[in-house]
C-alpha cells in the first residue's frame, strides 16, 4: 500500500506540472517598424525558437508572411526597391531539413510597448499554417527574464 502512494503521489505531481507549463504559455505583443509603417503582432514566446542572425548573432523573431501588412502583397522582397537593402538571408535547421529564410531588418521592434530593439532582423515564413493562433514566434531569450 505504501508503494502505491508513493506511484500515486509521484504520477499526480507529474500531472500538476504538466498542467502548470501549460497554464503559464507565454505571449508578448511585438511592434515592427519600417520607414514610419508601423504593424502588430501577437507572438508566441518559444524557448524552441534558436533561430540566429550569424551577422548580428542575435536571436530572430519569426513571422508569417500572410499576417505582415510589409509583405502582404510583396511576392518578391528582394525586388522590392525600399526593402531590398534591408534584407539577408539566414540558414534555418528544422526538423530533418535546412532552409532558407528571408530576413529584414527593421527600424525597431518594440515588445510588450516596453523593450525597444534598433535595427533589429525578424525572418519571414512564407510557409502555410499557423503559430496556434499566433502571428509571430518570438525566441525566449528576447523576455529578459
Amino acid at each position: 500500500l505504501a508503494i502505491l502512494m508513493i506511484i500515486l503521489y509521484g504520477f499526480l505531481k507529474l500531472v500538476l506540472m504538466l498542467f502548470e507549463g501549460a497554464l503559464t504559455t507565454k505571449n508578448a505583443k511585438i511592434t515592427i517598424c519600417i520607414e514610419d509603417k508601423k504593424e502588430n503582432h501577437t507572438a508566441l514566446i518559444d524557448s524552441g525558437n534558436l533561430l540566429i542572425d550569424p551577422i548580428s548573432n542575435t536571436p530572430v523573431i519569426i513571422i508569417k508572411k500572410k499576417h505582415s501588412e510589409f509583405f502582404k502583397d510583396n511576392d518578391d522582397i528582394l525586388q522590392d526597391e525600399k526593402l531590398k537593402t534591408r534584407v539577408r538571408l539566414i540558414p534555418a535547421k528544422g526538423v530533418g531539413s535546412i532552409k532558407i529564410l528571408t530576413a529584414v531588418r527593421s527600424d525597431y521592434i518594440l515588445i510588450n510597448d516596453n523593450r525597444r530593439f534598433d535595427n533589429y532582423i525578424f525572418a519571414i515564413d512564407e510557409e502555410d499554417g499557423t503559430y496556434g493562433g499566433y502571428t509571430a514566434l518570438m525566441p525566449a531569450t528576447l523576455t529578459g527574464n
